[in-house]
């Protein structure tokens, strides 16, 4: 089968779960035999965070690395209906926008595939409605909305990585083109390596009677940091031996830092910046509990994912997709930010788990999550799509 792949920021030069999964649908589509040609945004200047992979045809568009911009779909649409012509692929796969400009150059013999990330309105404000202000704020997705209603009405193939996206789509369209397909993301698992628990720790100079409460991402209102910060401040007197590691970076870092310095246990408290992969592997696998704030409506989560990878529960929202991810209790809870306390406190005091314990979460994500699975799932909706 052939392919044309519209994607940004190919090969993949920035820390996004979009960026990734393109890599990895193009990777898991030219390692299963088929053959790929990709459109994406140029590259930055220096090296990308993973090189192309061999087989892979890569027309780039537009001028500004990573963006989806006016130029990038000026040039998306008259290059696009070049290579439509010329190598009449079987099936047009685009990733979230991208897929927008296509609808009326597609030919009706080729079926044009797009995936949606989350829907116009994921984590913004406007979700759940809002001001004139926030509406002025996001006034590009506003301006863009009729186009993208329409592009829902007249799409007739989508895919969604998850329920949570698939009714959200309905919600911002009340007719669609078609019923979108779901296909649960999944990632190279080379990119997350089993780690031993006891050998993570002991890089991170962890001891061996600490519960390592381990945070990581964005650092925006949004992931809800100060939540998770706020839930161990809270847990922390009754539980002397759990101490918590917050990676990366972002606009609540100062006041993060300074809430952890004024509560009295900021050596309990560690800030580890932003984690390279092998950083971001080490920290997942020396964890004994995995924290994830997020209320923003997320259309999967795939910090969760990576973490049961590595055997590690996880405590996170009901935001979003992340009870399709999370399966509680086996994977950890699931709760609201204010009831957090009662259940950080419970997953304290059952640290550490049972080596064998980890090791079947381990298997048992590493099987769902596997970029195999999720190609496997795409290829059946590419054959669906081609035969009408």
């Amino acid at each position: 089968m052939h392919v044309l792949l519209i994607s940004r920021s190919f090969p993949c030069h920035r820390a996004g779960g979009l960026e990734w999964h393109g890599q990895d649908v193009a990777e898991g589509l030219l390692g299963a035999g088929h053959t790929v040609t990709i459109l994406t945004t140029p590259p930055p200047e220096g090296e990308a965070l993973t090189p192309l992979p061999p087989g892979a045809e890569v027309t780039f568009c537009g001028a500004t690395p990573g963006a989806y911009d006016i130029e990038f779909f000026v040039e998306l649409f008259r290059r696009g209906k070049g290579l439509l012509r010329d190598l009449a692929p079987d099936v047009v796969h685009a990733q979230g926008f991208a897929g927008v400009p296509l609808l009326d150059i597609v030919p009706n013999g080729i079926p044009l595939v797009t995936t949606i990330h989350g829907t116009l309105w994921s984590e913004t404000p406007l979700r759940r409605g809002g001001s004139p202000t926030l509406y002025w704020q996001y006034k590009h997705r506003v301006a863009f909305s009729p186009l993208w209603r329409r592009f829902l009405r007249r799409a007739r193939h989508l895919i969604v990585d998850s329920h949570f996206t698939r009714r959200e789509l309905k919600r911002e369209s009340r007719r669609l083109g078609c019923r979108p397909t779901v296909v649960p993301l999944g990632f190279d698992l080379a990119r997350f390596p089993p780690t031993p628990r006891d050998e993570a720790r002991r890089e991170l100079s962890i001891a061996p009677d600490q519960v390592l409460l381990a945070a990581m991402g964005r650092l925006e209102p949004v992931k809800g940091p100060m939540s998770v910060l706020e839930a161990f401040l809270k847990a922390a007197p009754k539980h002397p031996r759990a101490i918590l590691a917050i990676g990366g970076i972002g606009s609540q870092l100062p006041a993060l830092m300074r809430h952890a310095r004024e509560s009295g246990l900021r050596e309990r408290i560690r800030f580890a910046g932003v984690l390279d992969s092998p950083g971001a592997n080490r920290l997942l696998a020396a964890a004994d509990v995995f924290l994830n704030g997020d209320v923003g409506a997320p259309a999967f989560g795939l910090t969760n994912a990576e973490a049961l990878c590595h055997g590690t529960p996880v405590l996170t929202t009901p935001s979003g997709a992340h009870r399709e991810v999370v399966l509680a209790p086996a994977d950890g809870q699931i709760a609201r930010p204010g009831q957090w306390q009662e259940a950080l406190s419970g997953m304290v005091a059952a640290s550490p788990e049972p080596p064998g314990l980890r090791e079947a979460r381990a298997a048992r994500a590493r099987g769902r999550f596997s970029r195999e699975a999720m190609v496997e799932r795409l290829i059946l909706a590419y054959q669906a799509a081609i035969q009408g």
